[in-house]
């Protein structure tokens, strides 16, 4: 039963990412966004905020 609950959250939250014109996955994590830019040949860097830990800059350059 814990399963298929969190099989259906999991559903509802997707499709209101979609409905809302949104990611349907946590754009926070730095390793997601990296994938996605090694995917679509980029190399990423990023750095961490002096001030906030949850924050960084994410630097892309073209992969030769």
């Amino acid at each position: 039963m814990h399963i298929l609950l969190r099989a259906g959250v999991g559903c509802v939250k997707k499709v209101l990412a979609f409905l809302k014109n949104r990611p349907a996955f946590d754009m926070t994590n730095p390793r997601r966004i990296e994938m996605i830019a090694r995917k679509n040949g980029f190399q990423m860097e990023y750095a961490k905020s002096m001030y906030y830990g949850y924050r960084y800059h994410a630097i892309l350059s073209k992969i030769p």
